[in-house]
């Protein structure tokens, strides 16, 4: 599945060029290891663990970090403030980030 970086209003977004399905979740699992340092990044607290799954349900029908697609999963472990912005941006608009 391939992945276009979207830089249209100066954010750092991952959108998905192609339809993320079920079927292409069994080929496309991430690793525990990948996971794991997801985790580490982007975990901590519970609210920002929340909109985080809510982010990647609603931008890549991922239910959770494990089905999110590599491409995505590489460029959040790169630059990991620029997807928690996003993240921050989807789930709460009304706040200036």
């Amino acid at each position: 599945m391939a992945t276009e970086l979207d830089t249209s209003s100066g954010e750092h977004l991952i959108r998905p060029s192609a339809t993320f399905s079920p079927s292409d979740a069994e080929k496309e699992r991430l690793t525990a290891f990948t996971v794991e340092r997801l985790h580490t990044l982007l975990g901590g607290d519970p609210r920002t663990e929340e909109m985080v799954l809510t982010f990647i349900r609603h931008q890549y029908d991922a239910p959770n970090l494990t089905m999110l697609p590599e491409q995505v999963a590489v460029q959040v472990l790169r630059r990991p403030a620029d997807f928690l912005q996003a993240v921050k941006r989807h789930c709460e608009p009304q706040l200036p980030f």
